[in-house]
């Protein structure tokens, strides 16, 4: 399976989900899967 790079931030989000403290991190790493699919 090819993962293209928006798909690999969000799978990447899976690691650091449980912990409460890291919302902000998720929504960098959803905004930055965002920007990149729509072409930087």
């Amino acid at each position: 399976m090819s993962l293209m790079t928006p798909d690999l931030f969000r799978t990447m989000k899976r690691l650091w989900e449980k912990d409460p403290d890291n919302k902000g991190l998720l929504k960098r790493r959803e905004d930055k899967a965002k920007f990149f699919a729509n072409g930087l």
